[in-house]
């Protein structure tokens, strides 16, 4: 299912075509005279629907699978924590010698550290971001799982933008050690 132009939301009908091959077509709701979701329909997003028609009253099932979405956003967040640690801890063997090869090579390495700094920061607001599934349980199933993928959501939007910084930072990091390799090689040629 897919909203299209002006919120019509739109479906796949699939039909199984002869020979026992897949036919789909998409169809407006309106085109096929069905509401599938209700007076409801509006509250929440199309993906909240879907899951709770998907799913039906395997909770159990639901729950491991949102469980799942949470987990990626939180191996997204380490595996950039982890980073951005191998990156400061490398300043801290060779950012004297970097910072040594002169201003721009300084300038740079000083870019980076509050770069990735500040990707750590983000990283660790979206990890607290994060909590149990079935602590943001409530009686309303629908209810229970836009909160949780607005919970989500957030935390992936956060993850994106300390992706940015992480990114930029890691470039500012190459900037640093490329110009003072530059810098530190003409001086032996010289």
């Amino acid at each position: 299912a897919e909203e299209g132009e002006g919120g019509v939301v739109k479906v796949m009908v699939e039909e199984v075509a002869p020979g026992g091959s897949m036919v789909g077509e998409v169809v407006s709701l309106e085109e096929r005279g069905q509401d599938l979701w209700g007076e409801e329909m509006g509250m929440y997003s199309l993906e909240v629907v879907m899951l709770e028609e998907i799913y039906g009253g395997k909770k159990d099932a639901l729950i491991d699978m949102l469980n799942g979405q949470l987990n990626i956003i939180v191996t997204q967040a380490q595996v950039y924590l982890g980073l951005c640690g191998l990156c400061l801890a490398v300043t801290g063997y060779s950012g004297g010698n970097v910072m040594r090869s002169g201003t721009i090579s300084s300038g740079f390495l000083v870019g980076g550290i509050v770069l990735i700094t500040l990707c750590a920061a983000i990283c660790l607001l979206a990890l607290l971001q994060c909590k149990w599934v079935t602590e943001m349980m409530v009686r309303d199933t629908r209810l229970w799982i836009h909160n949780t993928l607005a919970r989500r959501s957030r935390s992936q939007r956060l993850l994106n933008v300390s992706a940015f910084f992480l990114s930029f930072g890691l470039v500012s990091y190459l900037g640093a050690v490329c110009f003072a390799a530059i810098r530190q090689g003409g001086e032996l040629v010289g």
